[in-house]
């Protein structure tokens, strides 16, 4: 029973510590700062990049 909690302290302090090392190396921001990490697209494509294709039908009664 002491190995075990040991070995689950030990556990615990190993989570505890990469907890706080990302919260040291995350990027700080004010409260109530808008963040967006998307990159615009680049405009060169000029709609070479179309979803789908057009089709043309009609309906028949």
């Amino acid at each position: 029973m002491k190995y075990a909690s040991k070995k689950m302290g030990e556990k615990f302090e190993k989570q505890y510590k990469a907890q706080q090392q990302y919260k040291r190396n995350a990027p700080q921001y004010k409260e109530g700062e808008t963040v967006i990490d998307k990159k615009p697209h680049s405009s060169n494509s000029n709609s070479s990049n179309k979803v789908g294709e057009y089709i043309e039908f009609e309906e028949i009664e």
